[in-house]
């Protein structure tokens, strides 16, 4: 019998894109989840993954969203600027868990078109 592979949740994909575009979670507090993937050890620790500001950096650069540096250059106004920030998706999840919904529901939403390759 051949496993089935069940597809990825909205959480696993936003921090498989953000581990393919050099997010580095801190594995050392886990030595017994050497065996697991990268996705399975981040999406058991979602708490601290959620609050690395690395992981929305990266899981920005995944999604094509501004940085800090885009600033110096952006044509756009301020509105538009933020509303692709990397910072405000990370502020958006926060209060979005504040209004008593779950993590996958936001992820599931999250803006931003991932690259290819």
């Amino acid at each position: 019998m051949s496993a089935v592979t069940k597809p990825m949740t909205a959480i696993e994909t936003a921090i498989q894109e953000a581990l393919d575009h050099g997010f580095k979670p801190n594995l050392e507090a886990f030595p017994e989840m050497a065996h697991f993937s990268l996705v399975q050890i981040a999406a058991a620790m979602t708490g601290d993954v959620f609050i690395d500001p690395a992981f929305w950096r990266a899981l920005g650069k995944a999604r094509r969203w501004t940085t800090d540096e885009d600033f110096k250059r952006w044509q756009g106004s301020v509105a538009e600027w933020k509303a692709q920030y990397w910072k405000t998706h990370w502020h958006a999840l926060i209060d979005h868990l504040a209004d008593g919904k779950d993590a996958e529901s936001f992820f599931a939403a999250l803006p931003g078109k991932p690259k290819a390759g």
